[in-house]
């Protein structure tokens, strides 16, 4: 299976579609599957799945889909660096971000 195919099953098993019964755990596993392929919206979703439970890791997720020109996840990004959430604060940084998705939402 490519990345987008392992991303597309997982998003069934988070929403329960297509004949797929709702499965949170399948749905993350199949995440960092598509992840560990280069899908960068599976960073991006793993980034939502971890970001008010294991900030560290979401942070990272964030990073990677954000250093990909993923928009929402460079907004992310900004506002956990703001806050220092699953990072050191650093308002210079979070400032940075905002030019590159500020206007773009």
């Amino acid at each position: 299976m490519t990345a987008q195919e392992i991303f597309d099953l997982a998003m069934c098993y988070y929403s329960g579609t297509n004949g797929v019964e709702k499965d949170t755990e399948r749905y993350v596993e199949l995440l960092k599957e598509a992840y560990s392929l280069g899908h960068i919206e599976a960073a991006f979703c793993l980034g939502e799945w971890y970001e008010w439970t294991e900030p560290e890791e979401a942070y990272r997720y964030y990073f990677t889909a954000g250093d990909h020109g993923h928009v929402e996840a460079l907004r992310c990004l900004s506002l956990m660096t703001e806050e220092g959430r699953g990072c050191a604060p650093d308002p210079a940084l979070s400032h940075a971000l905002w030019p590159h998705w500020a206007d773009k939402q």
